[in-house]
């Protein structure tokens, strides 16, 4: 696989969590990148496209290229970054972990979804809607010297049984506090907050008292069709 961007006038630094998506039979890779002067103050979402879905994304000729000049359009200007594509009631959304409306430090992050006019293109006639705020439960953040960090980021779609809803990763990574939730779609609108529902327990948390795990986030799922579950 070749990542690549076309030559433009745009220097792209810190690229965050890269993940391989097909979307309307095209290989595509979503990344949160910034740029200087603000660096990680202005990390945004950007899009590669890459071949075909029936080609090999691993191919030495399977070539991924920057769309447009910029992060990914019509987004909020805003800080953003873990970017995940769902396919949720025949529609395409990009759910992304953003700071909230008017914030301008990282000490909050909140779980924002965006509905997509196409693979690379958010729908204008639909402003990306927060649904999931970091205030619920304690374990959603983590105090340390830098004050009170509020975090709800890395999420990730799960479907399997009646079950459709989105694992994300809460409190500080850099700490045993990292931990991981549930945000289930219970049906409506899912640019709606009441169209989730947060569980009250987590779905994976530090055990400091045993062998493991430490501080476990930011995963991903993998379905075995030859053995019928799903791999965390």
């Amino acid at each position: 696989m070749t990542i690549k961007r076309k030559p433009t006038n745009i220097a792209l630094y810190e690229l965050w969590a890269p993940e391989l998506h097909v979307v309307d039979n095209n290989w595509y890779v979503y990344f949160a990148a910034d740029i200087p002067p603000l660096f990680n103050a202005k990390h945004q979402m950007y899009v590669l496209k890459g071949p075909a879905a029936t080609v090999d994304p691993m191919l030495e000729t399977s070539a991924f290229n920057l769309v447009g000049t910029g992060p990914i359009a019509n987004l909020p200007d805003r800080w953003a970054i873990d970017g995940t594509m769902i396919h949720l009631n025949n529609q395409w959304y990009l759910v992304y972990s953003g700071w909230p409306q008017g914030a301008n430090n990282e000490l909050k992050q909140e779980l924002w979804i965006s509905k997509m006019k196409s693979p690379t293109e958010a729908d204008p006639a639909h402003p990306a809607a927060s649904i999931s705020s970091p205030t619920d439960h304690a374990w959603e953040a983590h105090t340390d010297s830098g004050g009170l960090h509020q975090i709800n980021e890395g999420p990730a779609w799960l479907e399997i049984g009646s079950f459709r809803g989105i694992i994300f990763s809460a409190s500080a990574s850099w700490s045993s506090d990292y931990t991981l939730g549930v945000l289930q779609y219970v049906g409506g609108d899912p640019l709606q907050k009441s169209s989730w529902h947060k569980s009250h327990q987590q779905l994976l948390r530090d055990n400091p008292n045993g062998k493991g795990p430490w501080g476990p986030g930011h995963c991903s799922y993998a379905a075995l069709a030859n053995y019928g579950s799903h791999e965390m």
